[in-house]
């Protein structure tokens, strides 16, 4: 059962991914995210919108299929379901997202009614232009709290200002140690205590309750409300790495649910980074098998 918890909403980016070797794969960092917590029983609601195209009926068919919930799913004729292109370019990964997309101008009719005990999730690139900008707003309402913000800063799909606009008093901001450099008065992480006191800095200067800083593989970390200093890591090893794409979502997955059960940061990481290394032995950043998340539901000890 979870605790605390009238609603949990996830906000943001769908799309497909298209491969210059294979079909296009379903994904976007909060459907991944929506995708997860559907399995593992957080019921969110995922508020975006597609395209009345043939692959926003794939999304709609994808959701329903998982069991995920499409109340809060607009389909539009005025724009294109949402695309990326990914490619390769000396041995790295670059994504060239499209823009001017469904996901872009997600709409305020039917937006549903916070209240102060409902969580909300969103992404930084859900937010590249003003339509959603103002749409997260008039969501949020006068609530200044149970905000977990997900940053991604794709380029050239940010800027500074606007992001850390966005995540003004949220109750959990999670970023890698890159995009800490990127958003932070820091010049140099010349030692581990410098990124330390980075991460304490920013969490302070924007009002955030926790700041959860992510490395790749290696040791993750939490500074609490308090100050305090939490790590886990690095990832336990797999088997076999297959595939490292939608590592962040996993992780982030698991970590929201830590938070809506309470089970605090220490117990939470280490469960994250347990979900991590499973999802790197398999094929996308999303699978369709259940009973692998009813494994780590025993494991964890939920019902």
């Amino acid at each position: 059962m979870l605790a605390n918890i009238s609603q949990l909403y996830i906000f943001g980016e769908v799309l497909f991914n298209s491969f210059e070797e294979s079909e296009p794969v379903l994904g976007g960092t909060p459907f991944n995210v929506a995708w997860h917590l559907s399995a593992f029983g957080a019921h969110p609601q995922f508020l975006s919108a597609v395209g009345s195209d043939e692959l926003g009926k794939s999304v709609v068919k994808a959701m329903s299929g998982w069991g995920m919930d499409s109340n809060l799913l607009q389909i539009t004729p005025d724009f294109p379901t949402g695309t990326t292109d990914v490619r390769l370019q000396d041995g790295e990964r670059h994504n060239d997202i499209r823009d001017e997309v469904a996901w872009d101008y997600i709409s305020d009719q039917s937006l549903p009614v916070l209240s102060d005990s409902d969580w909300l999730y969103h992404s930084t690139l859900a937010l590249r232009h003003q339509n959603n900008q103002k749409l997260l707003v008039k969501l949020k309402g006068s609530r200044q709290s149970k905000t977990f913000v997900e940053v991604n800063l794709p380029s050239p799909w940010w800027d500074k200002d606007s992001v850390i606009s966005g995540l003004q008093y949220a109750e959990c901001v999670k970023l890698s140690t890159k995009d800490l450099r990127l958003l932070s008065e820091a010049d140099e992480f010349s030692s581990e205590e410098v990124i330390q006191a980075a991460a304490e800095d920013f969490r302070i200067r924007n009002n955030i309750v926790d700041i959860l800083v992510t490395r790749g593989g290696q040791e993750s970390f939490v500074i609490d409300r308090s100050g305090e200093f939490i790590s886990a890591g690095p990832v336990p090893e797999s088997p076999e790495v297959v595939d490292t794409i939608g590592v962040g979502e996993a992780f982030t997955s698991v970590a929201i649910l830590g938070l809506l059960n309470d089970w605090g940061w220490q117990t939470t990481l280490t469960r994250a980074n347990e979900f991590v290394s499973y999802i790197i032995s398999q094929r996308g950043a999303t699978f369709s098998n259940a009973a692998v998340y009813q494994d780590f539901r025993t494991l964890w000890g939920m019902p």
